[in-house]
């Protein structure tokens, strides 16, 4: 009996004792003390694994993103550049010979409308009355023949200046327009002096009223045509 009790009380003691935590594997680096940790606090004590910076999908796309954005604002950049470009006016050098025609050309112009006023009133008074002093006659011959000498000066001076500029794209078509009415003009100048009535002889005579009618017509257009060219160059601006 004694026996017995002795080998029941030792199995009782055995069974209190606590069963030892098994020791870390040094070569597979297990433990299972803090593998049970882990897992009852969620794997919160498990380390993240850093994300490599070359294959991580964020900075793949912040980098597309950027790419794109550089390119888009150097389109951007070229794309006023060449506006800029457009918009800059072009710089044309003329010749010295230029600036002294332009010159004269400019200021013979500015005797223009004086003459034609001039020359208008004393036509008028001679096609009213054309029996009339010997003067007017002379007065009408010689306004009559500063225009001519006028638009003999400047038709030189502006088709030479007209040629030096054909390359300057800077209001080149109001140049152009000018000198066209102005050549249009010298055309009807000449016609004017061609048409002028004669009374002198027996066939002037006889046409004398129909010729003056052609002749002032031509004339007005003329000094119409001269005139419009003069004012697209003075208001140009």
């Amino acid at each position: 009996m004694r026996t017995a009790a002795a080998a029941v009380g030792l199995l009782l003691v055995l069974q209190a004792i606590p069963t030892a935590a098994a020791p870390a594997d040094p070569a597979s680096g297990f433990n299972g003390a803090v593998l049970d940790a882990a897992v009852s606090r969620g794997l919160d004590a498990v380390p993240a694994q850093p994300a490599d910076p070359a294959t991580a999908p964020g900075l793949r796309l912040d980098e597309a993103v950027t790419g794109a954005a550089d390119a888009a604002a150097m389109n951007l950049d070229a794309g006023e550049a060449a506006a800029q470009r457009r918009r800059r006016p072009v710089v044309y050098t003329y010749s010295h010979a230029y600036d002294v025609r332009n010159r004269i050309h400019k200021d013979a112009s500015y005797a223009m409308l004086p003459l034609f006023a001039a020359e208008a009133i004393v036509g008028q008074k001679l096609y009213n009355n054309p029996v009339q002093t010997r003067s007017l006659r002379h007065w009408h011959g010689a306004l009559a023949t500063g225009i001519y000498s006028l638009f003999a000066v400047n038709t030189v001076t502006g088709v030479w200046n007209l040629w030096e500029g054909r390359k300057d794209p800077n209001g080149r078509t109001l140049r152009t327009i000018h000198g066209l009415l102005m050549l249009a003009a010298d055309v009807g100048f000449v016609a004017t002096a061609g048409s002028a009535p004669n009374s002198r002889t027996f066939n002037g005579l006889l046409n004398f009223e129909n010729q003056k009618v052609i002749h002032l017509d031509i004339a007005m257009t003329s000094i119409a045509v001269a005139t419009t060219g003069y004012l697209i160059m003075l208001f140009r601006h």
